[in-house]
């Protein structure tokens, strides 16, 4: 066994201002990440969901970061 050390560069002012309110979905909107993120980590892809399929995909998967 090793032993690893590594450095995260974190920008705090940036997550809080903009992101907590991404994702609280108090402003703009993460279904478009969400859905980049879908179509390449999702196990079967999405691009056989039908329109109204991937709005209620979204609809569901985004409402569950919003509740967290």
């Amino acid at each position: 066994m090793g032993y690893w050390t590594t450095l995260h560069l974190f920008d705090e002012k940036n997550f809080y201002e903009k992101v907590v309110p991404e994702l609280k979905g108090l402003h703009g909107s993460i279904r478009l990440d969400y859905l980049q993120f879908s179509k390449s980590h999702r196990t079967g892809g999405i691009e056989h969901f039908s329109d109204s399929e991937l709005t209620v995909f979204l609809e569901n998967s985004t409402s569950k970061v919003y509740s967290i």
